[in-house]
């Protein structure tokens, strides 16, 4: 995310749709754009918007929203509590990571523990699109 800020500006979509497991970010619609387009106007299962975005969609104002940094870092901090440790005596280090994303330091700042991490809810979909998540279809391997 850093390096995606530092050349081309914020990605406006944050969500576990848009990452894939090896820490690659996707769907690139509103990077290069300064401001959301008018038909943004989704609040999302897989994630959650940064208070701002939320409060101007329900408004039905969000092409006024300007496109900002500090909106991708407290959406990814969002997908990351969407997991939890499996080792339960890490959650407060996880948390507090979280916390640090949520603000936007950078990670060199971080010290980056190793978490082994699972999703806190079982019928979370792991794929979806904007306004309709699917779940896995039976018998598809999990990426």
């Amino acid at each position: 995310l850093q390096r995606l800020h530092s050349k081309v500006g914020p990605h406006g979509d944050i969500r576990l749709a848009n990452l894939l497991s090896c820490g690659y970010i996707i769907d690139f619609d509103f990077v290069g754009a300064t401001q959301y387009p008018s038909t943004f106007n989704s609040i999302t299962r897989d994630g959650k918007r940064h208070p701002e975005v939320e409060e101007m969609i329900q408004k039905g104002d969000v092409d006024a929203m300007k496109l900002e940094k500090k909106h991708d870092w407290f959406s990814l901090s969002e997908v990351m509590r969407l997991f939890k440790p499996v080792d339960s005596a890490k959650t407060e280090d996880w948390e507090t990571l979280c916390s640090k994303v949520a603000k936007g330091l950078p990670t060199k700042t971080l010290e980056l523990p190793q978490f082994q991490l699972e999703l806190k809810d079982d019928d979370m979909p792991l794929r979806g699109t904007r306004n309709t998540p699917v779940k896995e279809q039976p018998g598809a391997g999990a990426e």
